[in-house]
């Protein structure tokens, strides 16, 4: 894709050259390298394909495929792509947006034809880009990954944890993750901040988050607020952990979940659960999925497990 042909190129006009070139990526051909420079990666055009891993990976295609596989609909100028989602979870488009993260929508049974139409007929009628990827942004519900990562970096370390399932930490002698002895002050909570949908986009509210003061466990809401539709929360562990809990007489073993959302396979009290109550009492509203976010993922999800949306963080 984008491969240099001498002869009918631009440079055999003997015009100054254009370095913008094939899907907007610019052409670099300093020592003869004929490769496209994004912001992420670089685009080697006689395989049609990236030289270094996707920052974005999906089950689905190569970590180094490019645009798709098909460059004619799609465009990835910055070596990054904008994702579509159907109401089940998968992936139904893909198109460059100009920002550093994937911006995630997902469009609802209801608007799928209208969303089919504009992406299958392309850019025709739209003057840009921008303008191309907001009209097929307003057939569903996008999600402002930024505001979910930033929500985690202010919270992560905001709560000491007091508790770990029905435990009290106060109460130990001694702490182990992973057969290593930790400070119990080292041990940070979950909190739960609120999500407002506007203009058809959610994103973190204003309300200061919450926190149930557990690593396993956090309060549902962080209070009423004028547009909020769901909750946002964080996990302090990407990974599972084995946790061992010694009080001067017994040693308990714990299992801190890690990676994705809590609950399911016949869970009461998981996070899939709890979203499922949320929408049953109308604190999720609007067909919004709760958000969950840990050191390396953001997932959106709702009551089914299988639907799980999980989005990298960048």
């Amino acid at each position: 894709f984008g491969l240099v042909q001498q002869g009918i190129s631009s440079k055999a006009a003997g015009k100054l050259e254009n370095k913008r070139k094939y899907n907007g990526i610019e052409y670099e051909n300093s020592f003869d390298l004929n490769m496209g420079e994004t912001f992420f990666r670089t685009h080697d055009p006689e395989i049609g394909r990236w030289r270094q891993l996707d920052p974005k990976p999906n089950e689905f295609e190569s970590l180094y495929a490019a645009m798709g596989n098909n460059p004619v609909l799609k465009a990835d100028a910055l070596g990054d792509t904008a994702k579509f989602y159907n109401a089940e979870g998968a992936i139904i488009g893909e198109r460059a947006d100009g920002s550093k993260r994937i911006t995630p929508t997902v469009v609802g049974n209801d608007n799928l034809n209208t969303f089919n139409g504009l992406y299958n007929s392309g850019r025709k009628h739209f003057s840009n880009e921008g303008d191309y990827i907001k009209a097929m942004q307003r057939t569903g519900i996008t999600y402002d990954v930024k505001s979910f990562s930033k929500f985690f970096d202010i919270n992560k370390s905001r709560f000491n944890a007091k508790y770990i399932g029905e435990f009290l930490l106060e109460n130990m002698v001694r702490i182990k993750v992973d057969g290593r002895t930790v400070d119990k002050s080292s041990l940070k909570a979950e909190a739960t901040g609120n999500t407002i949908l506007k203009n058809g986009i959610v994103f973190v509210g204003n309300n200061p988050a919450k926190s149930a003061y557990s690593m396993t466990g956090s309060v549902q809401d962080a209070g009423a607020e004028p547009g909020r539709v769901g909750s946002i929360h964080l996990h302090p562990t990407y990974k599972t952990m084995e946790v061992s809990l010694y009080d001067g007489l017994t040693t308990r073993g714990v299992n801190i979940r890690g990676g994705t959302p809590s609950g399911g396979s016949g869970n009461v009290s998981g996070d899939y659960e709890e979203h499922a109550r949320s929408v049953q009492v109308g604190d999720t509203r609007n067909g919004v999925r709760s958000v969950m976010v840990d050191a390396r993922y953001i997932y959106l999800f709702n009551a089914n497990p299988n639907q799980t949306i999980k989005i990298p963080r960048l």
